[in-house]
């Protein structure tokens, strides 16, 4: 029988992350098990840490909410080719960080904290198991994901009118501050297109 998920939610007191804070909406799992039907928009290794991609998922609004928040947007870091256990440290949090289309080519001096908006990431991990029965038998993997699920109009926000996002993430442990960037290059932003947030 499978092993339940664990799942560390974001910290309410964050540590200094460039830009303002957005506002991150209840952890869905359903949204991190629909990680499948998400769109690709890169893939991304971490020295010490391994690799992975990034996924977006938009989704309408809840039931019951009559649209008043509108879609939502999740942002999904599938980290399958961590190391074992890497995103069960309790000292461990990932802060997703956008800013406008272009921000790669601004100059720093440029890039202000009104620019950037940053959200801590829900970790969500369960060990590899196996099953067996009577006709079948299977191995499933070791899951690791980050993922923050937001309102599609505050990244529109984030996006000032340029048509797009980018994006990059940040890894605060006892090891020290790393980044994830798109092909693990440094400075090389996701790109996240206005079709997941207009």
């Amino acid at each position: 029988m499978p092993e339940l998920f664990s799942i560390r939610r974001a910290g309410s007191e964050g540590p200094a992350v460039p830009g303002r804070s957005l506002q991150p909406l209840p952890l869905q799992l359903g949204a991190v098990g629909a990680r499948d039907l998400a769109s690709w928009c890169g893939d991304f290794n971490v020295s010490g840490y391994g690799y992975g991609h990034l996924k977006i998922l938009r989704r309408p609004p809840p039931p019951g909410s009559f649209g008043l928040r509108g879609d939502t947007v999740h942002v999904i870091l599938v980290c399958d080719g961590f190391h074992r256990a890497v995103l069960s440290d309790p000292e461990l949090r990932i802060f997703f960080v956008a800013g406008p289309q272009g921000l790669s080519e601004m100059k720093s001096a440029d890039v202000r904290g009104d620019v950037l908006a940053h959200a801590e990431m829900d970790l969500i991990t369960r060990p590899g198991y196996t099953w067996k029965h009577a006709s079948v038998a299977g191995r499933a993997p070791e899951l690791q994901i980050a993922a923050a699920h937001l309102l599609a109009r505050e990244l529109s926000d984030v996006a000032r009118g340029t048509g797009g996002m980018e994006a990059y993430f940040i890894i605060l442990s006892d090891r020290g501050t790393d980044y994830i960037n798109l092909d693990g290059a440094p400075g090389n932003n996701f790109t996240i297109g206005a079709q997941y947030f207009a």
